[in-house]
């Protein structure tokens, strides 16, 4: 009898658990809180680049996700009707805010930036409401940001092909060693190469391994490199380069410059500086070359390049000389001999930009005797018109 009472209350127990999972199971208000949550974390990924067209400041900012996906990415608004400006977006931790850049793709430099509110504040704090409004009314009316763009990641060291054709084409690379980049574009058929650009590093650390690549719907062949880096407080900037196609295949691989340049000098010249590409040219607008170093080159941000040197070069538009400096002579393409009269003549070459990492600015070029004193200075400033180096008189 106890046995019997016993199995009846054991199966009582087990059809009473199995109850209490089915109920568990099939509990409809765990589902609904599972979904949400999974909902919830689908909202929160930002993805960009959906539009057709270049979405309004407000809404942009207004999204779920975007403030985390602006403090580790740039988000790049569109082009302007021209294409000569793009707008890009960044979250800036030192002002609370989102910054809005305006780069110039001729001048290769931001000309103009704005401060507006996250969404948050936007709802809260009085005022916002003004500043988004102007931002929204300085890309609309001011540059036309009207284009938007379709930008691709692309990897550090790795070849992308930009133009493909029967037996060849075009790959573009963006190297990168611990202090300088360099954007190469490689004509795969022949093997020539060209080197488009090269900058320092100046100290910041890069945003990940990848850069991006943009290009102007209406100019095909008209293309952007962005370089996301880490400012000293803590935001986004970006370096960004524009290239023409049309204008690099015919300017001269680095075989044809080499060859260019040590014709010119005594002893094997090193390039330290180049100019925009000019367009149906085969010369960099400007573009400098030094031999024998005396001591390594140094740079910091507000100078591209400082060392002393024994011969040194500045080729203008269509590689004429503008200045050529020798141990036993100075001149150029009109005053081909001055001479110095001193063999152990050197020269003190100082590239400085004006701003921060900036383009380069000023060109200064110390001549000193064989005891380090300045026997002359030549100087250069940057027409940023004409796009070449003019002396000071």
């Amino acid at each position: 009898m106890r046995l019997w009472k016993s199995l009846v209350l054991g199966v009582c127990f087990v059809l009473t658990l199995m109850g209490c999972q089915a109920l568990a199971k099939d509990d409809p208000s765990k589902e609904v809180k599972k979904a949400s949550e999974e909902e919830s974390e689908k909202v929160k990924v930002f993805s960009p680049y959906q539009e057709q067209t270049v979405p309004q400041l407000v809404e942009l900012v207004s999204r779920e996700g975007f403030l985390a996906y602006a403090d580790k990415k740039p988000y790049l608004l569109g082009y302007s009707y021209d294409g000569v400006y793009l707008a890009s977006i960044v979250h800036a931790k030192e002002e609370e805010a989102y910054r809005l850049d305006i780069h110039h793709t001729g001048l290769n430099k931001v000309i103009a930036s704005i401060y507006i509110p996250s969404y948050t504040s936007l709802q809260y704090e009085e005022g916002h409401q003004e500043q988004i409004e102007a931002a929204q009314q300085m890309i609309d009316m001011g540059f036309r940001i009207k284009v938007p763009v379709q930008p691709q990641w692309i990897k550090m060291n790795q070849s992308i092909p930009l133009v493909t054709a029967p037996g060849g084409g075009e790959e573009l690379t963006v190297e990168r060693d611990e202090r300088y980049f360099a954007l190469w574009m490689d004509e795969v058929s022949s093997d020539e190469r060209r080197k488009l650009h090269e900058w320092s590093v100046g100290g910041e650390a890069v945003v990940g391994e990848e850069a991006l690549l943009t290009s102007y719907t209406a100019q095909k062949e008209k293309w952007t490199i962005l370089v996301p880096l880490w400012s000293e407080t803590g935001g986004i900037k970006l370096h960004t380069y524009t290239f023409d196609l049309k204008t690099v295949r015919t300017v001269h691989s680095e075989k044809k410059l080499q060859e260019q340049i040590d014709l010119q000098m005594q002893r094997k010249g090193k390039v330290i500086y180049r100019g925009p590409l000019r367009a149906e040219s085969k010369h960099y607008s400007s573009l400098i070359a030094v031999a024998e170093e005396l001591e390594q080159g140094q740079e910091t941000k507000m100078i591209a390049y400082q060392g002393e040197v024994r011969e040194v070069i500045l080729l203008g538009a269509e590689g004429k000389v503008l200045f050529k400096g020798k141990r036993n002579r100075i001149g150029s393409e009109e005053n081909e001999v001055e001479p110095t009269y001193d063999w152990e003549t050197s020269y003190y070459v100082s590239l400085i930009r004006t701003e921060d990492s900036g383009p380069v600015e000023q060109l200064v070029i110390d001549r000193l005797n064989g005891k380090g004193d300045v026997v002359k200075t030549y100087e250069w400033y940057w027409d940023t018109d004409k796009m070449e180096f003019k002396q000071k008189n």
